[in-house]
């Protein structure tokens, strides 16, 4: 009965939106679990013609698997997956893939869609201008402070991947060696904290002009300089809905365990 339930939720999703690509560029969200990307990537959802695809490359979700055709966060990191990794997403801006799709049970569901949000939290770190230069997207980058960040991950899927991966082709050998130490012997906090180091180390070392970097932090202290900067930046003709927005907790409020 549940795996019937999980099957028809499906079938609503991909036959309950037609998406038209339209002229005006998709955004690419970023940033590391626990950072508030869920609440921003509502407040953008909620713009005229847009719809979101959550965690388009987390391997734990099985119909990523079955249509991206990568089974391991290494893989994800190879250079090999490039190929795959293109298809995938090209697939998701035509419409063709549609397991994404926002259920129409949501407040902002529209059956016709032309622009995309996309949240990518699982990999890809060091290909975030090869996003925007594939895909013709605009890139946002999200950073929250790594203790918050950290106290509230119950999981650390890819950890051990940084180091064995493709991936650390970006770091010295005496980093390696200490992410090693502390992976084996590290506490909790120790660990998650060099988990965020990964993740943000190669964006914010190779990060480019046309880049739209901000801070959870300034959202929240600061939030009508924020929207009004996204929604220059990114051609939103609603902000007033988007600043309606903040005070409401995203649907992501529980501990992480990606």
């Amino acid at each position: 009965m549940v795996q019937f339930t999980q099957q028809l939720k499906l079938f609503i999703r991909t036959v309950s939106n037609i998406h038209l690509p339209g002229l005006d560029p998709n955004v690419f969200l970023f940033t590391t679990p626990r950072s508030g990307s869920t609440w921003l990537m509502e407040m953008i959802w909620s713009q005229p013609g847009f719809k979101y695809c959550n965690e388009p490359l987390n391997l734990r979700v099985p119909d990523v698997v079955r249509h991206l055709g990568i089974t391991t966060w290494e893989g994800l990191y190879s250079e090999a997956a490039r190929p795959k990794i293109e298809t995938y997403f090209r697939g998701l801006i035509d419409g063709s893939i549609r397991f994404s799709n926002p259920s129409p049970l949501h407040k902002y569901y529209r059956p016709f869609t032309r622009r995309i949000i996309f949240k990518i939290l699982n990999g890809q770190e060091d290909r975030i201008s090869w996003f925007a230069d594939t895909f013709n997207g605009r890139i946002l980058f999200l950073l929250r402070h790594p203790i918050p960040v950290s106290l509230s991950r119950k999981q650390l899927p890819r950890l051990e991947t940084f180091v064995k991966s493709e991936y650390k082709r970006h770091f010295t050998v005496k980093q390696l060696t200490s992410a090693e130490r502390v992976i084996a012997n590290g506490s909790n906090l120790e660990r998650g904290v060099l988990s965020w180091c990964f993740q943000n180390a190669v964006p914010l070392r190779d990060r480019r002009p046309d880049w739209i970097v901000m801070t959870y932090e300034q959202t929240v202290l600061e939030p009508e300089v924020i929207i009004r900067h996204l929604a220059r930046r990114l051609d939103l003709p609603n902000p007033e809905c988007m600043l309606a927005r903040v005070a409401v907790p995203s649907r992501s409020t529980n501990l992480s365990d990606v």
